[in-house]
């Protein structure tokens, strides 16, 4: 009489399992940042680099909190801008706090 082998019902091995977990995890993750991302708004200033058909180097900044943008030709000029911002916000936050 031939003797028969049992059945196995979970065909997946641990690694298999693992590499599993692992993509679920991944996806799991960008799903949330997705979310967070729109539920909770981005409030740091936006900059895009450019450069035009003459080769000549731009930046656009954007301030999310104030609504103000501006072009600029120079990182010098960026650093400028955003300083500005930080000093304005931070006199702002002064004159919340210490009202007269």
């Amino acid at each position: 009489m031939k003797a028969y082998e049992p059945i196995k019902l979970n065909s997946h091995s641990k690694a298999e399992s693992k590499i599993n977990s692992s993509y679920v995890q991944s996806w799991m993750n960008k799903v949330w940042n997705i979310i967070a991302d729109l539920l909770v708004p981005n409030t740091e200033p936006q900059i895009m680099q450019k450069r035009d058909r003459n080769g000549q180097d731009w930046w656009y900044v954007y301030d999310p909190q104030t609504g103000e943008s501006a072009w600029f030709t120079s990182e010098t000029e960026v650093r400028a801008w955003l300083e500005g911002c930080l000093l304005q916000k931070s006199v702002s936050n002064l004159n919340h706090r210490n009202p007269k």
